[in-house]
């Protein structure tokens, strides 16, 4: 499931004048992974006016929420928009450091999320390709946690019970 995060500062967020509230999208994603729901958050950074502080206050929220994945893209006016007019527009540097930030967090978060899994057996879809670099069988969970194996081509496009190994650098690795 993803959710937006547009801002975790919510006078930024009311500039948007989008409805959004900091402590809804909390609870939100809160009650999301209690239930076993995977969850991505798609984030805007560098709106017009966005400080240092703000961003931190957004880099804070994330780090406190269990998400398994941020898709981070930079805020680009779109013409006719309010936001278009808006002064004090973020210097392009900013929002790229302030993105690179980002990615380097989500991407922390997405591993302590894969790491919860060691241990537990998941059922697993097996993918039609192999992965390139290992020559393992592919294959994803229900909530999106991909898996190398090392089986037969037998099992493409089978679901099968993997048990989750070890995580290393951007793989997890199962047993049958």
């Amino acid at each position: 499931m993803a959710i937006g995060v547009e801002s975790g500062c919510q006078k930024t967020l009311d500039a948007m004048d989008k409805g959004n509230r900091v402590d809804v999208t909390r609870s939100v994603l809160k009650n999301l992974y209690e239930t076993g729901i995977a969850t991505q958050v798609m984030g805007m950074f560098g709106f017009p006016g966005e400080t240092d502080r703000e961003f931190q206050n957004t880099m804070d929220l994330i780090d406190s929420l269990p998400v398994s994945y941020l898709h981070v893209f930079p805020f680009s006016a779109r013409p006719g928009t309010k936001a278009a007019d808006l002064p004090d527009k973020v210097d392009v540097s900013i929002i790229k450091k302030r993105c690179e930030r980002m990615r380097i967090l989500g991407n922390d978060k997405r591993k302590e999320f894969f790491r919860g899994f060691i241990g537990q057996v998941l059922p697993i879809l097996v993918e039609t390709n192999r992965e390139a670099s290992t020559n393992l069988l592919k294959g994803i969970s229900s909530n999106y946690v991909p898996v190398l194996i090392d089986a037969g081509d037998n099992l493409k496009n089978r679901i099968v019970d993997v048990k989750i190994e070890k995580h290393i650098g951007h793989h997890m690795f199962g047993t049958l």
